[in-house]
C-alpha cells in the first residue's frame, strides 16, 4: 500500500514536469525571448506561492483550532463509573417528567373536549334566542 502510495505521488509528479515541458515548448515555439519566459516563470512561482500561503494558512487555523479543542478535552477531568451512572439517572427522570407532563396535557384536551360539547350548545342556544327575539321584534312592529 506504501509503495503504490508513492507510485502514484510519483506519477503526478511525472504529469507536472510533462506539463511543465509542454508549457515551455509552447513558450520557445512563440519565439519569446529568455526574459520573457523567465518573466512568465516567476509569476507562475508567485501565484503559486500565494495559493500555497492560502492553503497552508487555511490548513494550519484549522488544525490549531483542533488542536485546541482537543486540549481542551484532554483538560476536563475523566468521567468515572458513577459519574455516568448518575448522569444516566438524571436522564431517565426527567424522560419520566416529560412522559407525565404529555399524560397531563392529554388529560387536559379531554377536558377540552368535554367542554366544547357544552360550548357549542350553549352557542346554539344563544343564536336560537337572538331568532327568537328578531322574530318577537318583527311581530311587535306588525
Amino acid at each position: 500500500m506504501e509503495q503504490k502510495a508513492q507510485l502514484e505521488w510519483y506519477e503526478q509528479q511525472l504529469l507536472m514536469a510533462k506539463q511543465k515541458l509542454l508549457d515551455s515548448k509552447k513558450m520557445s515555439g512563440k519565439n519569446t525571448s529568455p526574459e520573457m519566459m523567465l518573466q512568465m516563470i516567476s509569476n507562475e512561482v508567485k501565484k503559486d506561492r500565494q495559493m500555497l500561503n492560502e492553503v497552508i494558512g487555511r490548513e494550519l487555523i484549522e488544525k490549531s483550532k483542533r488542536l485546541q479543542q482537543d486540549e481542551l478535552i484532554l483538560m476536563e477531568p475523566a468521567m468515572s463509573q458513577n459519574d455516568l451512572e448518575r448522569i444516566s439517572n438524571e436522564i431517565k427522570k426527567l424522560q419520566r417528567e416529560v412522559s407525565s407532563l404529555e399524560e397531563k396535557a392529554k388529560k387536559g384536551n379531554t377536558q377540552d373536549d368535554k367542554l366544547a360539547i357544552y360550548k357549542s350548545q350553549a352557542n346554539t342556544m344563544s343564536k336560537k334566542k337572538e331568532k327568537t327575539l328578531e322574530e318577537l321584534t318583527k311581530s311587535e312592529q306588525e
